[in-house]
């Protein structure tokens, strides 16, 4: 069992619920940003400085971050622009770009940041970086993702065959375990 783990997690999740409750269970301490609708309300620059405000205490204690689904998009775009962060981070089910697919079209705030951010080599690989996503996830690009992984050297990049944007349990708890 660890000391801490940082968790953002997804639209309406809960730190303590879900995948916060999995991760209680591995950890001492669960910290981080639960991305509430009072939170996603704020402008986009405060949700990445809310999340950046942790990164000082994130790297003294080496706690691990582990992301879901659009807190990952926004913990990457609040990596943008800073040195390297060093401490390990876990993004699950990233949403990482604009999104077309048979349900529909999808395009996050300042969507091309990340895409920009790599080119120019202001978006920086954290000391470890673990990418776990499905093959059939619906809010994921996997070719921006593809990007991502190979431009930062993902330590470790999992497209779960068959798993859509809700991995199984089983297999996300298989992908923490892994990581921590």
């Amino acid at each position: 069992m660890i000391n801490e783990c940082f968790y953002i997690t997804g639209r309406g999740g809960s730190i303590h619920e879900g995948l916060g409750s999995f991760l209680e269970s591995r950890s001492h301490l669960v910290s981080g940003i639960a991305l509430s609708p009072q939170f996603l309300q704020k402008p986009f620059e405060e949700q990445l400085a809310a999340i950046q405000s942790h990164f000082i205490r994130i790297e003294r204690n080496r706690i691990p971050v582990i992301a879901n689904s659009y807190g990952a998009y926004l913990l990457l775009n609040s990596l943008i622009g800073l040195p390297a962060l060093q401490a390990s981070v876990l993004i699950l089910s990233p949403v990482v770009g604009t999104l077309v697919s048979a349900l529909g079209y999808f395009k996050p705030p300042y969507a091309n940041r990340i895409p920009a951010a790599l080119n120019d080599g202001t978006l920086h690989k954290p000391a470890r970086f673990d990418i776990c996503c499905g093959s059939l996830d619906n809010q994921c690009d996997l070719v921006a993702l593809e990007t991502v992984a190979k431009t930062l050297n993902a330590d470790r990049y999992s497209i779960l065959e068959g798993q859509g944007h809700m991995i199984e349990k089983h297999l996300v708890a298989h992908a923490v375990d892994a990581f921590l």
